[in-house]
């Protein structure tokens, strides 16, 4: 049975129990199944859906932080506008599968400041445009892009 719908199960069960049938307490029966899910790690596929799920809402999170920490940066830059520095760099990437890649260009297009132009033939590089390097220079951007959003991704989908 899938993880998933085993704490779907849980959820109504814990609302059957208490007998309150409300979203605040399915969700509240939702993560406590969750947490008795993780406690347990007998169900099969079990380890790497408490795994994953915090790996998704820990990319999501970086995602937003990231999209306000850019709206600031660009914000900034417009309103100083005392040197741009924009360039497009080839940034090495480990993501290999079609939804890995997508996933990663998505959110670097979705981050001001920077838009994912191409994949490289061998997929081993992704082609970024930066509006405006950061401080430490191309090496800096790379990493930021490697340390950041790949990492996360790479946590999530795999």
């Amino acid at each position: 049975m899938n993880a998933l719908l085993s704490n779907l199960l849980l959820a109504l069960a814990w609302t059957g129990i208490t007998a309150t049938f409300t979203p605040a307490n399915f969700t509240l029966g939702f993560v406590i199944g969750f947490a008795a899910m993780w406690v347990t790690q007998r169900v099969p596929g079990l380890p790497r859906y408490p795994r994953r799920t915090w790996s998704i809402l820990s990319l999501a999170i970086y995602a937003l932080l990231e999209v306000f920490r850019a709206n600031i940066r660009i914000a900034r830059e417009i309103i100083i506008a005392d040197q741009i520095r924009p360039a497009i760099l080839s940034v090495p990437i480990r993501v290999r599968t079609d939804s890995e890649v997508t996933v990663l260009a998505w959110l670097v297009a979705l981050t001001p400041g920077t838009t994912p132009v191409d994949i490289s033939p061998d997929g081993e590089h992704m082609l970024i445009h930066f509006t405006n390097l950061p401080v430490g220079g191309s090496e800096a951007a790379r990493l930021s892009i490697i340390e950041g959003f790949e990492q996360r991704v790479l946590r999530a989908m795999r």
